[in-house]
């Protein structure tokens, strides 16, 4: 019985998380790796035509000093809410609002 309930929790998770009006990636704190990217977020990079394996983790902060910055945050407060920057992807810029949340999936720390 728990194994269907942990199924149907994941299918539900995975359901949610591709359905999200917003762009969402899930990158594995330890290397920055994407594990999961719904379409919105495939669209708002500009990433169509890349496998998840390709993608670098990284895209989620446009500067090295944001990503120090977020990173810090995180640790000490678990999550960002509403933080303000400059996105740049092949040229084109774009202001944006973003949340940051460090949350266990797979039994590893990730960033949502």
């Amino acid at each position: 019985m728990n194994h269907l309930q942990l199924k149907e929790s994941e299918h539900n998770f995975f359901t949610l998380f591709k359905i999200n009006p917003y762009p969402l990636l899930l990158t594995r704190l330890s290397d920055h790796k994407v594990l999961l990217i719904n379409n919105k977020a495939i669209h708002f990079y500009n990433l169509a035509s890349q496998d998840l394996d390709q993608i670098d983790g990284f895209i989620i902060y446009p500067t090295d000093e944001d990503r120090e910055e977020i990173l810090k945050r995180l640790q000490q407060e678990k999550y960002v809410k509403n933080y303000i920057l400059e996105a740049r992807e092949h040229g084109d810029s774009k202001w944006v609002m973003i949340n940051y949340e460090l949350l266990e999936y797979q039994s590893e720390s990730c960033i949502n």
